[in-house]
This record gives C-alpha cells, sequence and structure tokens, in this order.
C-alpha cells in the first residue's frame, strides 16, 4: 500500500512541476475570413498585419485591409503589447472600440477591415494542441505536404503579389505515370504508399523555394517563388529523375512509378491564378503525350 502511494505522489509531481514549468507566449488567431483558424505567434518583434505580403508580418487576404494596416508592438519594460494603426484606410477597433494604439489584453478581439482576430496567450499545452490541430486539419498525412485549400490560398496571394511586383513565378503540375497497374497488380496500398513516397520526395526538392500540394489522387502541384521558366523545368528535371531513381520497395514488393511534369510561368496576359493552373495543365498533357515520366514546357 505504502508503495502505491509513492507511486501516485511522484506522477502527481510530475505533472505538478510539468504545469509550473509551462511559460505563456503570445499568439495572434484568425477568427474569421480566408485565413480562418490560421495562428501566429508573436515573438516581441514589431509585426505588421496587412495585405501586402512583401510587408506584412501576418497577411491577411481581405480587400477591405489595406497593404499595411496595423502594427503590433511589445514592450520589454512591462511586458505588454500594444496594437498601432498605421494610418491604414478602413482604421482598427479592439473590442468593438476604434483606436489608434491600443494596450493589448488576453482576449481581446481585433478588427482589421472585415477580419476578427484574437489576441490571446497560450501555455506549451495549447501551443502543442494548436500545433496538432494545424497539422490535421492543414496537412495531407499521406504525403506530409499542405492540404489543397491551403495552397490555393498561399497561390492567389503570391500570384497576385508577382503581378503586381513584376518578378517571377512558375507552377509545376505533376501527374504519376503508371498508379493505375500497380493499383490493379498489387492493391491500392501499394499506390498509396508509392504516393506518399513520391510527395516526400517533391516536398524536399521543393523546400524553401516555394509550396507544393497534393492535387488529388496521385496528382501534385507547386509553385516555386522568383524562378524563371527555365529554372522551373530544372527543378521538375529532378523530381522526375528522382522518382525514376527511388526504390519503391514495401514487404518486398516492388514498383517503378514514373511522374510527368507540366511547366509553366506568370506572363503579362494572364489574369488569374487560374490561368496559370490552366497553362500548367496543357504543358502536362504535351509531357503525356511525349511519352510520359518528361518535363514538358
Amino acid at each position: 500500500m505504502a508503495g502505491f502511494e509513492d507511486e501516485t505522489f511522484d506522477a502527481e509531481f510530475d505533472y505538478a512541476r510539468g504545469i509550473e514549468l509551462t511559460q505563456q507566449k503570445a499568439v495572434v488567431l484568425v477568427l474569421t475570413g480566408a485565413e480562418l483558424g490560421k495562428r501566429f505567434p508573436l515573438n516581441g518583434e514589431p509585426t505588421v498585419i496587412g495585405r501586402n505580403p512583401a510587408k506584412a508580418n501576418i497577411i491577411i487576404s481581405d480587400r477591405t485591409v489595406s497593404g499595411i494596416h496595423s502594427r503590433i508592438d511589445f514592450n520589454p519594460r512591462n511586458q505588454e503589447y500594444t496594437i498601432t494603426d498605421l494610418e491604414s484606410r478602413n482604421g482598427i477597433l479592439v473590442n468593438f472600440q476604434k483606436t489608434d494604439t491600443s494596450q493589448l489584453n488576453n482576449g481581446d478581439k481585433i478588427f482589421i477591415g472585415a477580419t476578427v482576430l484574437k489576441f490571446t496567450y497560450e501555455d506549451d499545452f495549447e501551443d502543442k494542441f494548436h500545433s496538432q490541430l494545424n497539422e490535421i486539419m492543414n496537412i495531407d498525412d499521406l504525403t506530409g505536404l499542405p492540404v489543397k485549400r491551403i495552397f490555393d490560398r498561399e497561390f492567389k496571394l503570391e500570384f497576385f503579389h508577382t503581378k503586381r511586383n513584376e518578378k517571377q513565378l512558375s507552377l509545376l503540375m505533376m501527374d504519376m505515370d503508371g498508379l493505375k497497374q500497380i493499383n490493379d497488380t498489387y492493391g491500392h496500398q501499394m499506390g498509396s504508399f508509392s504516393i506518399s513516397e513520391s510527395g516526400k520526395i517533391i516536398r524536399k526538392t521543393i523546400g524553401r523555394k516555394g509550396i507544393a500540394s497534393r492535387y488529388g489522387g496521385d496528382e501534385f502541384i507547386a509553385f516555386l517563388r522568383n524562378t524563371p521558366i527555365s529554372k522551373a523545368e530544372s527543378i521538375g528535371e529532378s523530381i522526375r529523375e528522382k522518382i525514376t531513381k527511388h526504390d519503391f520497395t514495401r514487404k518486398d514488393v516492388a514498383v517503378n512509378p514514373t511522374i510527368s511534369i507540366g511547366v509553366a510561368e506568370v506572363s503579362d496576359e494572364l489574369q488569374s491564378p487560374e490561368d496559370l493552373v490552366r497553362i500548367a495543365d496543357e504543358a502536362l498533357y504535351r509531357a503525356k503525350n511525349a511519352g510520359r515520366n518528361t518535363v514538358s514546357r
């Protein structure tokens, strides 16, 4: 009995110590709008909120939000955060009160254009919860890539940022070859394994150059920031070659899928992200018609 009591005490002590060691972290949560559910941890540095991806730390794709709308600052002396309006078109409200600058308290609602944010503090447990929730909601569990909803949002922002600033943006449309035969011969688990392995290769190859996503089934899509079509074609060729050479072996069964890739870039005549997708899709069809396992523009 004494041993049982000792074990209980030890468990309670460890739990209490874990609670004691948790630290409060300031975050901004998006409660409404296109970025619904997105979470932005604050690190004490000035944080600009706005619609301009080149100038804002928290990017809000809301037409009623100015390019640089407001800024959150941290005062280390009193350990307080404040928000300041940056002469925006529609101003800011904190808890329904219009303000030029205001101290932020736990739970405050911030109204920026038609978007509502929440300023709050989280401990380590809440931080871990939101990180896991983000992974469940926003990451494709088969490939580890962002889900298409997230890709579409980021691609739209990047497309119009590219058009406004006369930068370069390329798109890869990718479709695996031979998946139907793999599914029919070895079952869908082997097909899913092939998709999973290919997604990992694509994610690693794209890296920080852009964002890739599973487009549906055995198709993938990726955009590449500040990348001309010649460089994008080279990156596509690297993906194609790595998948061709990869060891797709599961439970002593080996398969050899390949991938066809279409490449396109932003040009003056393209007016929407959908236009760029259409051009890249046409390039993908050319790659398929050329015999598959190839890259085409």
